[in-house]
Formats: C-alpha cells, sequence, structure tokens
C-alpha cells in the first residue's frame, strides 16, 4: 500500500472509532425517529453497506425488528409505481433510507410515495458519510426547535430580513402572515418523510430583492455545480431572478437551461435559514455543507402545500453563499457565517 494509502486507511479507521459516531447513530434512532422497543422499522438501503450494518445493529439494540429492503434491483421503475417497496412496509410503522450520494431522484420519489401510503415514519439519509455521523446527526431535536423558534420570532417581529456578505450579497427578504415559517427538526410524523441531518426554519416570502452572490455551490434539478472559482451574481426583483452574471461558460449554459425549464424556474420559492448548531466548517458533504449558517435561497419548487405559496414548480434550484450576516431588523442572527450568540444561547454546547 502506497504511503497516502495508508494514510487514508488510518483516518477512516480512526473516524470508524470515532464515538461520535455511535452517538449519532443513537441519536437518529431514538431522538428523530423515536424507535420503541418491539417496534419494525423497514431499513431501506442503497450501496450503503457499512452505514445499514451500523444502523441495523443499532436498531436491534433498540430493541427494534428490522426488515431489510435493498433498493438496487428496483432502481429502473417509474415514479409513481412505489419502486415495489410498498409491500415491504408492511407490518412496518417506521422506515429509513441509507443511501449513497447518486441516489437516482425517480427512486427517490417512488420511496416517498410508498412511505406516505404505508404511513410510516421516514427519515432519508441520502450521501452521508461516518462524519456526518459524528457531528450534524448528533444535533438535539428540541434543540433545533428551540434556535428555530428564536429565529420564527424574530423574523415576525421584524417582517423581514436583511441579507449580506464582504462579497457583494445584498438582499431583502420579506415575509407575510399569510405564507408561515416552519420550523425544521428532522421529526417526522406518520407518511411523513425528513431528512438527515436536520435543522432548518424556511418559507415563502412574499418578496424578495437585491443582489445574491452564489459564491459556495449551485444545485439545480439536482445537479450540484461549485461556484468558489467562478461565483454567479444573481439579481432578484420582485421575487424573480431578472438577471445573473458568471465568467464560466459551461455554468451558464446549466443555469440558462434551466430557467427555460419552466414558468416558475426562476422565481424564489423558498429561503432557507439553517439552524443545525453543529455544522462549523464545510467537509464536502452536501447534505451538511448545506446547513451551515446563513440564508440559502430556492428558485422553483416552493412546497405549496406547507408554505401555502399560490404556485409551484417541479424543478428548483438551491444557491449557496459563504459568509453570510443574516439580521432580523436590529437582532443580529448570523455573523459572517456563524450563528449570532444570542441566536445560540444554552443551546450550542461549544458557546
Amino acid at each position: 500500500m502506497s504511503p497516502s494509502g495508508c494514510e487514508a486507511a488510518i483516518k477512516k479507521d480512526a473516524i470508524v472509532k470515532d464515538p461520535g459516531v455511535d452517538r449519532g447513530i443513537e441519536n437518529i434512532i431514538r431522538n428523530y425517529l423515536c424507535v420503541t422497543a418491539g417496534e419494525r422499522v423497514a431499513l431501506l438501503h442503497w450501496k450503503a453497506p457499512e452505514l445499514v450494518a451500523l444502523f441495523e445493529e443499532a436498531l436491534v439494540r433498540n430493541g427494534a425488528t428490522v426488515a431489510r429492503v435493498d433498493l438496487a434491483s428496483r432502481a429502473s421503475v417509474p415514479p409513481g409505481s412505489g419502486a415495489g417497496v410498498a409491500e415491504k412496509l408492511r407490518g412496518c410503522t417506521a422506515s429509513m433510507l441509507l443511501a449513497a450520494q447518486e441516489f437516482p431522484m425517480a427512486l427517490s420519489y417512488a420511496t416517498r410515495e410508498a412511505v406516505r401510503a404505508a404511513k410510516t415514519r421516514h427519515l432519508h439519509l441520502a450521501g452521508l458519510d461516518l462524519r456526518v455521523l459524528a457531528q450534524s446527526a448528533r444535533a438535539e431535536p428540541s434543540r433545533l426547535e428551540l434556535i428555530g423558534a428564536r429565529v420564527v420570532d424574530a423574523v415576525l417581529a421584524a417582517g423581514a430580513i436583511s441579507v449580506v456578505s464582504d462579497n457583494g450579497t445584498s438582499l431583502e427578504v420579506r415575509c407575510a402572515k399569510s405564507f408561515p415559517l416552519v420550523i425544521g427538526t428532522g421529526r417526522p410524523s406518520a407518511g411523513g418523510a425528513e431528512n438527515i441531518p436536520a435543522g432548518f426554519v424556511y418559507w415563502h416570502p412574499s418578496d424578495v430583492r437585491g443582489t445574491f452572490i452564489a459564491d459556495r455551490g449551485l444545485a439545480l434539478s439536482g445537479l450540484r455545480i461549485a461556484t468558489r472559482r467562478a461565483p454567479v451574481t444573481l439579481v432578484i426583483e420582485a421575487s424573480r431572478v431578472r438577471e445573473y452574471d458568471c465568467t464560466d461558460a459551461e455554468t451558464c449554459a446549466k443555469i440558462d437551461e434551466y430557467f427555460t425549464s419552466h414558468a416558475n424556474a426562476s422565481r424564489v420559492g423558498t429561503v432557507v435559514f439553517p439552524t443545525n448548531y453543529l455544522v462549523r466548517s464545510e467537509i464536502g458533504v452536501h447534505a451538511q455543507d448545506e446547513l451551515s449558517p446563513g440564508l440559502n435561497i430556492n428558485l422553483g419548487f416552493s412546497h405549496s402545500p406547507v408554505t401555502r405559496a399560490p404556485w409551484d414548480a417541479p424543478v428548483q434550484a438551491r444557491l449557496l453563499a459563504r459568509k453570510l450576516s443574516v439580521r432580523a431588523g436590529d437582532r443580529a442572527l448570523v455573523d459572517n457565517g456563524r450563528h449570532a450568540d444570542a441566536l445560540v444561547e444554552s443551546v450550542d454546547p461549544f458557546r
């Protein structure tokens, strides 16, 4: 084995032995999925054998009966078919999906449809690795609820938030009482699905205007684009992208393709304020990195049944920026990419 290979093996072994991994898994099972002794849990999996073994062992340790469901043979099914999963969920009151990063979108939708029909409490864990389990997955839902409530109170009191950065972001996001601010803590209800890691507040804004510099990345209906070397500058007026600029021709082509994919593709569907107090720096895992403190702008899909947005779209673009500062009136919520002390007071164990 080469020296670099040895170092990678040693590093991986160190991560496996990190006691935080076990704490993260226990937190997911006990505090997010709320598994009880004697409960039958469906363990759906896609190219994640190491995680399957860890979670199955933990579920059994907590007194659950586990039904494994390998989704690899169901990858070519059309959306709406239930991916042949529905029958596997019979008798289960809870379910989990463990999947590699490239988990097919059609299969994801089909799995969620099967979960709704079976009325299981479902957690979606796609694209995770052991670092996430030892970090953001250890966040306690009750603490995420408390931080989320503080965000909601501040935003509703101010009626708007301002978002700025040293790189040029200068945005005003307004809210209205007709569009609720939703706190996501990762705890699913029967027939509902939540993603892990969790922790955010989201809503459909009544108005967004200004400039947003997407210098951390874009996700265009599943396609992820790094933008740190070639940031995308977007000018937003009346909650719609009016123009954008980027020096990378390939990125421009992808953005143009996205904007022409639907009449509402360029409209702001939701804004997302991450609240996971254990996310401190980017680690190269999208599921965790997108929970970095700040504000994410989502174009297109508005999740209208929950946000009460008057329109929706079957496409979505997520816009991510670095080192944002967010204020609600005179209250600081995020300072230069870090949750404000007052927001996480008595909640963040590292403060």
